[in-house]
Parts: structure tokens; C-alpha cells; sequence
């Protein structure tokens, strides 16, 4: 009168004159059980051979990587009567992914785009792809594909410090089976810059001296060019002195 798997779900729905079901299940499931009723009370079942009381579970199927086929067979009390049912369950198998640009080792700066190729074995298919930077992941997940198996972002690297860091991509199917690419290195280089806003400075002379309304500053970067930012600001007056923050005086 019915028939149950422990994980998924069988398709079609379970009907007494319909004998052949289908299920998928992830690859992280290793087994499934299986509990048939049967109409009769005096029936016997088998689950794959093994005795099993109607309404109750049979023992754990092993599963492989790919199909499996469960066999239920319901026998009257004559003896001679038989009706099997058959399942068969795909526990599915994980996804690829491989970091396709930058390319390892690159040198990158300002915005790049990051891509990956990833693909799911049937009957899964690919829901997301996350790109990580450093561990962490970078924006949101990928869930469509800027050409055949591909997944995009647009990375602005100066939201990064500029130095070495790592970049990996994780898919997940549909079926929540997962797997990461090898990790890429690469170096950001953006270029420093110093920002000058023109404002005006005014200057009043102390008593018994005199000094103009306007002096020259000079602004220097003294880090590694064109990398590191670490300026400073000078003037041929001995009486103007400068205090320097992260981006003013």
C-alpha cells in the first residue's frame, strides 16, 4: 500500500500499480533505507533480498557514486504472487571548478575580471560559484554564466592592499554537493596617489615681522614609486610647519 525512501524523493509518486521509481540524492549521502507496507498483512517483503517487516525500515542500502538499484518484492501468502517494485537511486557526484583568469602569478591592478569554469555531472547542475580572496568570499555568489560553463566578477583591486593574495573559486550543484579549485597567487600593484585639493592657506605676520599671504609648499611621495604612498610636505620657511594625517595637512 506504500513505499518510502529514507532520503529525496521517489518520482512518480508511489502507486501500487506503478513499479518503477526514480531518486536522486547528494553525494554526501552514503545510504538510503527503505520501508514498504504492504496491503496483506500475511505478505512477505524483501528489500534487496533481505527480509523486512511491512511498515518498517530495511537496513542501510550502500550507495555508489552513481545508480544504485533498490529491488522490493512483495510476495502473497501463496507464495506464487509476486510484485517488485524497483528504485533507482543516483547519489550524485561532486562538481568540478579550475580558476581560468588571472592567470597564476599574475601582476593585476584597477578592476580585472575573475572567471572561473565549472560543470556538474547529471543530473545536477551548477546553482553558484563564490569566489574567495584571502579565505574570505569576494562579493556576492555567481549564479549565471557569462558564456558556456563560465563564471564572472568584476574584482576592483584597490579595494585590496597592494602585495600578494590568494584567489580560489567554490561551486555548488543543486544537489548542495560542493568543491574548490586549486588556489591562485597574485600580485596587486596599483599605482599611489596623492590627491591635492586647492584651498587657500592665509597667514598672519607676527609683531615686528612681515610675511606674504601666500608660501610654497612642496609635496613629495618618499614611498616606493608608484606603489606606496607616504608623502610629506616642506616650505623655505623656517616659520611654517606642516602636520601631516593620512590624506591632509
Amino acid at each position: 500500500s506504500n513505499l518510502t525512501i529514507s532520503t529525496g524523493t521517489l518520482t512518480p509518486a508511489f502507486s501500487s500499480s506503478t513499479t518503477s521509481y526514480t531518486d536522486s540524492v547528494s553525494n554526501s549521502v552514503t545510504s538510503v533505507t527503505v520501508t514498504p507496507t504492504a496491503n496483506q498483512a500475511s505478505s512477505t517483503i524483501t528489500v534487496n533480498s533481505s527480509t523486512v517487516v511491512s511498515g518498517s525500515a530495511s537496513g542501510p542500502i550502500a550507495l555508489n557514486v552513481g545508480s544504485n538499484t533498490v529491488l522490493t518484492v512483495v510476495t502473497a501468502q501463496n507464495g506464487v504472487a509476486q510484485d517488485t517494485y524497483t528504485i533507482t537511486v543516483t547519489r550524485t557526484d561532486t562538481p568540478s571548478v579550475a580558476m581560468t583568469a588571472p592567470a597564476n602569478l599574475a601582476t593585476v591592478s584597477s578592476t580585472i575580471t575573475l572567471s572561473a569554469s565549472s560543470s556538474a555531472v547529471s543530473p545536477a547542475s551548477i546553482a553558484s560559484v563564490q569566489f574567495y580572496l584571502d579565505g574570505s568570499p569576494l562579493g556576492a555568489p555567481v549564479t549565471s554564466t557569462s558564456s558556456p560553463n563560465t563564471y564572472s566578477y568584476s574584482w576592483n583591486t584597490a579595494s585590496s592592499t597592494n602585495g600578494t593574495h590568494t584567489l580560489y573559486a567554490l561551486a555548488t550543484d543543486n544537489y548542495s554537493n560542493t568543491a574548490s579549485s586549486s588556489p591562485i597567487t597574485v600580485t596587486v600593484a596599483n599605482q599611489a596617489v596623492l590627491l591635492i585639493p586647492t584651498s587657500t592657506l592665509s597667514f598672519s605676520a607676527v609683531h615686528g615681522s612681515t610675511a606674504t599671504s601666500s608660501q610654497s609648499i612642496v609635496i613629495t611621495n618618499n614611498g616606493t614609486a608608484f606603489t606606496t604612498l607616504n608623502w610629506s610636505a616642506s616650505s623655505t620657511q623656517t616659520w611654517l610647519t606642516f602636520s601631516k594625517s593620512s590624506s591632509s595637512i
